[in-house]
């Protein structure tokens, strides 16, 4: 890896080594090479693409904007200001923030002086590529970095931004592409949406982090729900899983619920805040992308500090937001993929290291048995493998 620069001894004395992923990543982006880089949540991707990027741009008298950086969304952006913020200010590298929630005092601000980072979406991107002010700084552009490259490129939203990458290219050529993703069916597939015909090194570290599965299907729960029969007008399985959920969720630390559709998060979410008000479990809030942004981020917060045990989500938080060590993940229903029940049973475990462990609660004897084909998958590694948009518009 060579000689280590201050960025880097700055990272070693909070963290003491560095990853697999960043072992093997960490030269390639310094080489400037195009790469898709492939490893489990907690590995340490983000820092394996974004500590050579900070660090060819420190004290460089770069020009801005020399380093955009696009996730799937706006809380993720936040996220992920407040994670390169120190870094950053320890290189002398200004980052901010562009999304649908900056204020228009903070717009102003970028127009007049931009950061040398913009952390932004595919959407904000498309709307500020032919701005006069922010857009004539893109042509400084020398690097792309593609956060959540699972979650963009099979979609009409990875259509958009392929799209962006390329009147990008217009303005600024030859900047160096980097695509960060999790567990991926076909990662060279993956690679070319990023780059298309030009050169990408696939950077993959290490399997799927270990996990414990499980799926269940109560009957009836294990301590007396009937006084809540009438009031839910639910029948005793349905009670039963209601039960089961408050029950592991006590005996967590922390656990995310996920389920697969909002109307089931908010009905699911308003029963479980009701039996916590009679069964203390340790409390609950409901989280989806619909809610007010203050309110998700004071659950967040709240949820990190330890105040509320646990969430009940959509895929709002089966992405990489840093809410805080995760103990248990429950999936309510079937997951229907692999590679989505990997990707939200990874969030729990702590660290790249840590046991993940996963609790399927099944509706019905069909979901069952799809899980545990499911489980077959994943332990397997075999995963869905996606086509990106053709001919989207």
């Amino acid at each position: 890896m060579g000689s280590l620069k201050s960025i880097y001894e700055f990272f070693l004395e909070r963290y003491h080594s560095f990853t697999e992923i960043q072992k093997l990543a960490i030269p390639a982006v310094e080489r400037r090479e195009n790469c898709l880089i492939v490893a489990p949540t907690g590995a340490g991707k983000t820092e394996a693409a974004v500590l050579p990027l900070i660090n060819s741009v420190a004290g460089a008298e770069a020009a801005p904007i020399g380093i955009l950086y696009i996730t799937p969304l706006r809380a993720l952006n936040r996220d992920m200001l407040l994670r390169l913020e120190e870094l950053c200010a320890h290189a002398g590298v200004s980052v901010g923030v562009r999304h649908g929630d900056t204020t228009q005092k903070e717009r102003n601000r970028q127009a007049r002086s931009a950061p040398l980072l913009l952390i932004t979406t595919p959407e904000t991107l498309q709307s500020i590529l032919p701005t006069k002010h922010i857009g004539r700084y893109l042509r400084n552009l020398s690097a792309v970095v593609v956060d959540e490259l699972h979650e963009l490129y099979y979609s009409k939203r990875g259509a958009q931004l392929s799209l962006a990458l390329e009147r990008l290219e217009q303005l600024s050529p030859g900047f160096q592409r980097i695509g960060i993703s999790a567990t991926i069916g076909d990662a060279n597939t993956a690679a070319r949406f990023l780059c298309g015909d030009r050169k990408c090194t696939v950077v993959k570290s290490g399997g799927l982090k270990e996990m414990a599965l499980e799926v269940e299907q109560p009957s009836r729960g294990r301590h007396d729900l009937g006084a809540q029969m009438e009031r839910f007008g639910l029948d005793s399985p349905a009670l039963g899983r209601l039960g089961r959920i408050s029950e592991l969720v006590s005996h967590s630390k922390s656990a995310i619920i996920f389920a697969n559709t909002r109307q089931v998060v908010e009905s699911l979410g308003s029963k479980l805040v009701h039996l916590n008000s009679i069964d203390d479990f340790g409390g609950i809030g409901v989280h989806h992308s619909s809610l007010d942004k203050e309110e998700r981020i004071s659950l967040e917060k709240r949820f990190k500090s330890g105040s509320v045990r646990s969430i009940i989500a959509t895929s709002s938080l089966e992405l990489g937001i840093d809410i805080g060590n995760i103990d248990l993940v429950i999936q309510y229903g079937s997951p229907r993929q692999a590679l989505r029940l990997a990707q939200r049973v990874g969030r729990s475990g702590h660290t790249h290291k840590g046991m993940a462990r996963g609790v399927v609660i099944s509706t019905s004897a069909v979901e069952t048995l799809e899980t545990i084909s499911i489980f077959e998958l994943v332990h397997s590694g075999s995963f869905e493998t996606f086509r990106p948009q053709f001919g989207a518009l």
